[in-house]
């Protein structure tokens, strides 16, 4: 019975006897023994086992990938990978998992060569994009009306923020001009890296709060007017990423000043990404349901407790009669956290 020759099988034969040939002429060539070892290099490669893996990107939305899925390729064969990355991420590096071999020559960089050197069933190429900061509530909203003249200005990000940046000249700025003026005149109330007689500044890990002085100028924000609040691209997350654009919107002031106290705001709740318990209760509280009564943060959950021990507040937001007014990231001694079967 004739054998079926393979493609890989015949190439071996092939190099093998060249490899003989030039052996026994040693002036073939000036670089006989650098073109003896390049194709003892490719009777290496040819003889190589293939290895198959996958390849992916996490999160999926930060990008495209040159190469995705299933890839067989030879052990040992170097190969060329490219990440493309979406305009709100930034690229987090090449890692490898499984219990095989990945060399990468720039693991931080979005163009990389890959060679897997050691084979095996479970090697997984992963490329990890990075979420650019953003933000996620502003408010006043955009647009309000017969805003208090008092009424704080607050910003929360979609993930942790370098406070430095917040301190950056002119990265935050907030102007005004009277409302229907025919030739009206800008006033700047604030700008960051400079004092500010109308507001004060103060910020947690993602967000900021702007308060408005009694004893500014104007006895609070000026009256009758429209606030435009305007956010550099500059403000940047803990590993320096910055925002992929800036943000700006605009309210309206009215003449009034509130000075109500907080009361039940049952149409407007005010967490966001829920609460999580410590050990020993150990659940999760369902987002939403949540309200301000008086100063008290009522916190609706099948828990059977009424107690703060070993609760743990992650990413509150307080709504003061519907308007956002503070962000709590952890237990504030100036509120009540009363969890109600």
């Amino acid at each position: 019975m004739k054998r079926r020759i393979t493609f890989e099988k015949a190439l071996t034969v092939i190099l093998t006897l060249g490899l003989v040939f030039l052996g026994g002429c040693d002036n073939f060539m000036s670089s006989d023994k650098d073109f003896k070892k390049l194709l003892a290099d490719e009777v290496t490669k040819a003889n190589a086992p293939n290895v198959t893996f996958t390849v992916s990107a996490t999160p999926t939305a930060g990008g495209n990938l040159s190469l995705l899925g299933s890839i067989t390729k030879k052990v040992g064969d170097a190969f060329s990978i490219t990440a493309t990355v979406n305009e709100a991420y930034v690229f987090g590096g090449w890692t490898a998992e499984g219990t095989g071999t990945v060399v990468f020559s720039h693991a931080d960089q979005a163009v990389t060569t890959v060679t897997v050197t050691k084979a095996a069933d479970d090697i997984r190429i992963i490329a990890g994009f990075i979420a650019r900061p953003a933000v996620k509530i502003s408010s006043p909203a955009l647009q309000a009306s017969s805003v208090a003249k008092n009424q704080p200005i607050f910003v929360t990000f979609t993930k942790d923020m370098d406070p430095a940046s917040f301190l950056k000249e002119a990265v935050i700025t907030i102007t005004s001009i009277p409302t229907g003026s025919i030739t009206p005149v800008t006033t700047t109330l604030f700008s960051s890296g400079t004092p500010s007689a109308y507001f004060s500044f103060s910020s947690t890990a993602t967000s900021f709060t702007l308060t408005p002085l009694s004893t500014s100028p104007k006895s609070y924000m000026p009256s009758n007017a429209t606030v435009t609040v305007t956010l550099s691209s500059d403000l940047a997350d803990l590993a320096g990423n910055t925002m992929t654009s800036g943000k700006e919107w605009y309210f309206y002031i009215s003449s009034s000043v509130d000075a109500t106290k907080p009361t039940e705001d049952t149409g407007n709740f005010c967490v966001y990404n829920g609460v999580t318990t410590a050990s020993p209760l150990a659940k999760t509280m369902p987002s939403g349901a949540y309200a301000v009564k008086g100063n008290t943060i009522v916190l609706h959950t099948d828990m059977n407790t009424n107690s703060t021990t070993g609760a743990t507040i992650q990413n509150i937001t307080v709504k003061e009669n519907g308007i956002v007014t503070k962000s709590l990231d952890s237990y504030d001694p100036d509120y009540v956290y009363t969890f109600v079967n």
